[in-house]
């Protein structure tokens, strides 16, 4: 089912270890620079949401991208991981960078 509009859902984030964990024991490898979430209800990432955003208010009540979604684990069931958007901040941020310069993490 697609929605016609951006959906919103609190979801809780993993610590990395644990995360890890619960993919290997389905033969998933958590990548470096990746964030993980959770939720204990069907609000969560699922079909369709890859590319979707993890965001999280600062003190200042401003909304900081911290997440783009590269896996869903669709209610709850597994984990939802991203790409940990930090972690490419200086490339983000270079103006030069050709548009066909690879992304290496």
């Amino acid at each position: 089912m697609q929605y016609p509009v951006l959906m919103v859902g609190d979801v809780r984030l993993i610590n990395r270890e644990v995360c890890s964990y619960s993919l290997q024991l389905k033969g998933v490898h958590l990548p470096k620079n990746a964030i993980c979430s959770s939720s204990d209800s069907n609000v969560d990432s699922c079909h369709g949401d890859d590319g979707g955003m993890l965001v999280c208010a600062d003190a200042d009540r401003k909304w900081l991208l911290h997440g783009i979604i590269i896996s869903h684990g669709c209610h709850g069931v597994d984990p939802t991981i991203y790409v940990n958007v930090s972690a490419y901040s200086d490339w983000i941020k270079k103006p030069d960078v050709p548009i066909s310069s690879p992304i290496v993490g």
